[in-house]
């Protein structure tokens, strides 16, 4: 046992922690068909790098990235889960692109790609609570993660509220909606326009929406002929 761990591959390492995930998404999901769909192109995956059959753990690989988008996109993945499979994913379709240069591919850290770290696990926190469910916590990057995520609601609709953006963001709270907005607004991305609860977010030195006016009370339409 101790052989065949000295001689497997990086990307054999990489698919196994990327099955991994993905069984544990899988149990998480309500839809049964998804859930059999993840599972089997896990095994499919780990069985390809096993056998170091690279052309079609690529192919698998590919498909597992469009599952990934699809679930997060019907919510059947988290926003925070969907980002850290972006990462794998991303990192082992570059170890298995370069694997087919030939020569030894040189073996990666794997030490803060996952939302871990060895302190944490020293701690207690397990990799199936980092992606076991939606409560993950996102990489690093997840707050330009979210950000992207706006910008790209505020630029299909032209214009956004916070409640328009926590229902494409579900778990993420009002507090760092409003956040990331802050910090789009400072970057000069986005602007802010109108007061109270009618404020709203659109992109910046684009023309703001036209305010909707209140209806006229009845001393201002005066009396009738």
């Amino acid at each position: 046992m101790q052989a065949n761990r000295q001689n497997e591959t990086p990307y054999g390492k990489k698919a196994f922690e990327l099955s991994y995930a993905l069984f544990r998404i899988a149990a998480h999901s309500d839809s049964l068909p998804f859930r059999e769909y993840l599972e089997k192109q896990a095994l499919r995956l780990l069985e390809h790098c096993s056998e170091e059959q690279v052309s079609q753990a690529k192919n698998c690989l590919v498909f597992i990235d469009y599952l990934a988008k699809m679930g997060q996109e019907t919510g059947s993945i988290s926003y925070r889960n969907a980002a850290i499979l972006q990462s794998e994913i991303n990192e082992l379709s570059h170890l298995l692109s370069e694997s087919g240069k030939g020569g030894k591919v040189e073996d990666v850290s794997l030490e803060g790609i996952f939302s871990h770290n060895p302190a944490k696990r020293e701690s207690g926190k397990s990799k199936s609570e980092s992606l076991g469910g939606t409560s993950a916590e996102l990489p690093d990057k997840g707050s330009e993660f979210r950000q992207n995520i706006i910008l790209d609601k505020i630029r299909q609709s032209g214009n956004c509220r916070v409640k328009d953006l926590q229902e494409i963001l579900p778990s993420t709270s009002e507090r760092t909606v409003r956040y990331d907005l802050q910090e789009l607004v400072k970057k000069g991305l986005i602007e802010r326009g109108g007061t109270g609860p009618a404020v709203f977010y659109h992109l910046a030195g684009s023309p703001p929406p036209p305010a909707i006016a209140p209806p006229l009370t009845h001393q201002e339409i005066g009396p009738e002929p």
